[in-house]
């Protein structure tokens, strides 16, 4: 067996949750994976996964090899790249990024990070909700907001400014608010991000920040259904300028309350706590920074 071919294919389907697709991945027969597996098993004297006709996920065991198999593999590509000639990165890059964040601004700018490394290959993953990192095989996930205590390294990228808005329908029949008072008589669009609990509006004046609820009706998990409930006069919603932008042009969402916007949103890139961090993540995180300059207030 070739402990470093198993724990590529170990590690494959740990990130594909299942052996069809690893093999389809890594263009190997599913037979060939299925055995692979099994002597890696063998030769560990472990489980490695729980097997049903559906599902494939990891064991207690299975995660322990998979934190530390992916930085050994890390490791062993990066020595190899040393002596290669060629400054092109290759490989397979996992990133997880906000929705709305990938779609506005991370895929259009994607074409000239894959022609300027064309032997590079990025798995993106749209999601609002944290991924864990170890378990999904991710190499760097980009984040807005306060940050939970985790053995995760941030590195900052920067503020984004944040807009109040309302569609004209709903302006139009509840009013525009001129003061935070006033405020008691809107509905906002409810938002829940990594626990039930509904986000609070949010509000910054001079020095004076402070935040509470408001009436909703309707509640999502997601920036993209947010935006589509302000849209069609659902409520209040505070969203980053940038993805602002183009409804204001268009007229479809108007700026209210611009003296009591919400704080500054911290951006951050995440990635496991590794004593080498991969040149492909290095230059993906170089590439947010370029990418977000024009969007975000530089850290001080």
């Amino acid at each position: 067996m070739d402990k470093i071919e198993a724990l590529q294919v170990f590690n494959t389907v740990a990130q594909q949750h299942s052996f069809t697709k690893a093999a389809d991945l890594l263009q190997y027969p599913r037979s060939s994976v299925s055995a692979l597996i099994q002597q890696l098993e063998h030769h560990l004297g472990v489980r490695l996964f729980f097997r049903t006709t559906r599902t494939v996920r990891l064991t207690h065991e299975g995660e322990k090899l998979l934190e530390r198999s992916t930085a050994l593999l890390q490791q062993l590509e990066e020595l190899e790249q040393l002596f290669q000639p060629s400054t092109t990165l290759t490989g397979q890059l996992r990133v997880a990024a906000p929705s709305r964040l990938v779609t506005q601004l991370i895929a259009p700018h994607l074409p000239s990070l894959l022609q300027e490394h064309p032997k590079l290959y990025i798995e993106l993953k749209a999601a609002d909700q944290i991924s864990d990192l170890i378990k999904e095989g991710i190499d760097c996930v980009i984040r807005f907001g306060a940050l939970a205590d985790s053995s995760l390294i941030a590195q900052p990228l920067g503020q984004c400014a944040m807009m109040n808005c309302a569609s004209p329908a709903y302006l139009e029949r509840y009013g525009t608010p001129k003061t935070l008072t006033d405020l008691a008589q809107h509905y906002m669009v409810g938002y829940t991000s990594q626990t039930p609990q509904l986000e609070q509006w949010e509000y910054l004046h001079g020095s004076e920040a402070g935040q509470f609820t408001l009436r909703t009706q309707i509640a999502v998990t997601d920036t993209e259904s947010y935006i589509a409930c302000a849209l069609a006069g659902l409520g209040l919603i505070q969203v980053p300028a940038y993805d602002a932008q183009q409804y204001l042009s268009s007229g479809q969402l108007v700026s209210i309350l611009p003296q009591f916007a919400a704080p500054p949103m911290p951006v951050y890139a995440l990635y496991p706590h590794r004593k080498y961090l991969s040149e492909r993540t290095q230059v993906f995180i170089q590439f947010m920074r370029q990418i977000l300059q024009q969007a975000l207030i530089p850290n001080q």
